[in-house]
């Protein structure tokens, strides 16, 4: 349980009421950290976390079989996972083809990496 950073990368602090988009951010931790861990941590009924895992998942599925290809006007390619792999967990990611670069944020932290 010790972890689970509360109030830290991107999980919202314990409070009363949660808004969708948070009881979602829940729901992800919840894959990782497990859903007995997180429904103790915040308080929440384990329905609640369970129902936003399955939707979460709903969304996801169509695209999984969705290949994104980045290609570079000189004909250079990368698939959406490499560079997802290449930048690590980031909160976003900028792609220049023209500079050869992905740009990644994470909180108030920059940096890139070379696409190919």
């Amino acid at each position: 349980m010790s972890e689970v950073k509360l109030g830290f990368d991107g999980m919202p602090p314990i409070k009363d009421n949660y808004k969708l988009e948070e009881k979602r951010l829940i729901a992800t931790k919840a894959e990782k950290f497990g859903t007995k861990v997180i429904t103790e941590v915040y308080v929440l009924k384990r329905q609640t976390i369970v129902s936003q895992k399955r939707l979460i998942r709903e969304k996801l599925r169509p695209l999984k079989n969705t290949k994104v290809i980045i290609q570079s006007v000189a004909g250079q390619e990368i698939i959406l996972i490499e560079l997802l792999k290449k930048a690590g967990s980031v909160d976003k990611i900028y792609v220049r083809t023209d500079q050869n670069k992905a740009y990644w944020v994470i909180g108030n932290e920059t940096g890139s990496v070379d696409l190919w």
